[in-house]
């Protein structure tokens, strides 16, 4: 049975009135905000010496997330960096979250750098590069909890989003087969070219618009008409490249044959040639632009997840606060949790800072069934010992 997974792919109506264009976010940030995470994502899986397929994976997820929810209520840093951890997984070639994290956080931390180079304050950032650039999160401390919270709260919205259907398809094995059909495999300018613009291509929307083998069709075109024009000398027999692949060598109308129309291949080669018109290759590269109001941060605040989050931080904050006497009331009966701040080997803070005599109705701490299990068993260790000593004696 076949089936068509409807999800994975969105009309162009759907992607002009998308959630982020609805919250205010105009086309030109909302473009580029996803450039700039498909780009942390490209880098990330290089910094974790992951495959270019995780990479490829990574942003074709994240163009998917942003299709159904807004660039204002999910920050596209924690988004980059859960659609690498989730395509780490998918492609097999999984990493620590310890190690996602200081990868994002040191990218995060010279970008830091880059941004007063930019801003002509040169002499503070090189002040500061060695602070920014070597700094790694310690894994003990309050913001490396928090950094883990965020990326697994965000990889579970990403899920719940794709309806735990995850399947990508990329374009690049599909060039490689279309090239071989017209005997072009063995130009190996032809097939680079041609590889490059499927990789700038995943940095656009066409990996929702267009099914995969639909946009290596582009791919190969685009890399033909290059390669007429010369190369990047795009001069004609003047430029940089050595061989000619002129676009009358290929049949005429050929994409016909993979269900692509005249007017779908112009769509995609307007989509990736508008990519290097609003980020030039060797020029500057898409910035961050903070588009959260504040309130929804790492939750969707129209599926209530933000209203939660803010109410238990505030029955944390009241628990915090309250007398020790109290805390063991306003904890919940059937909160199976326990914090680690408030236990230690088993027993809460609340018994401890109680004086010893004291009695009261409130529910004492629960034990630690798998510390009660080692006591049984060492127990029964020394029982046994003994009898084994008793039985010597009598011999």
């Amino acid at each position: 049975m076949d089936l068509v997974h409807d999800n994975f792919y969105f009309t162009d109506e759907q992607i002009e009135n998308s959630p982020s264009r609805a919250d205010g976010v105009d086309d030109v940030t909302e473009f580029t905000s996803k450039v700039f995470g498909c780009e942390l994502i490209q880098e990330g899986a290089v910094l974790l010496k992951a495959s270019q397929a995780v990479a490829c994976t990574g942003q074709v997820l994240l163009h998917r997330f942003y299709a159904k929810r807004s660039l204002k209520h999910f920050d596209v840093e924690k988004v980059a960096a859960s659609c690498t951890f989730l395509a780490c997984k998918l492609e097999e070639q999984p990493r620590k979250i310890r190690d996602v994290l200081n990868v994002f956080h040191f990218g995060a931390r010279a970008r830091l750098v880059l941004d007063k180079i930019d801003d002509g304050n040169l002499h503070g950032a090189l002040s500061q590069r060695d602070k920014y650039t070597t700094d790694l999160l310690d894994v003990q401390s309050d913001k490396y909890d928090e950094l883990k919270r965020n990326l697994i709260r965000t990889e579970r919205h990403l899920l719940r989003e794709f309806g735990f259907c995850v399947n990508v398809e990329h374009p690049h094995a599909f060039v490689l087969n279309y090239l071989r059909m017209f005997s072009f495999a063995s130009d190996t300018e032809f097939v680079q070219s041609a590889w490059a613009y499927a990789n700038d291509s995943l940095r656009t929307n066409l990996c929702i618009r267009f099914k995969a083998s639909q946009v290596a069709c582009a791919c190969v075109h685009l890399a033909s008409r290059f390669l007429e024009r010369g190369g990047e000398g795009g001069k004609g027999e003047k430029g940089s490249s050595s061989s000619k692949v002129p676009s009358m060598n290929l049949p005429k109308d050929w994409f016909v044959l993979f269900d692509v129309t005249s007017l779908d291949l112009k769509l995609m080669c307007e989509s990736v040639l508008a990519l290097y018109v609003m980020c030039p290759p060797g020029g500057g590269r898409a910035r961050f632009v903070y588009l959260g109001d504040g309130k929804n941060e790492g939750g969707d605040g129209r599926d209530g997840d933000g209203k939660k989050e803010n109410e238990n931080k505030e029955e944390k904050e009241r628990e915090r606060n309250a007398e020790p006497a109290e805390r063991v009331r306003l904890r919940s009966p059937t909160d199976t949790g326990r914090d680690r701040s408030d236990t230690h080997h088993g027993r809460s803070r609340d018994t401890r800072d109680s004086s010893p005599g004291r009695r009261d109705n409130s529910p004492g701490p629960r034990r630690d069934k798998s510390r009660d299990k080692y006591e049984r068993k060492s127990r029964s260790r020394s029982r046994d010992r003994r009898r084994g000593d008793s039985r010597d004696r009598k011999r």
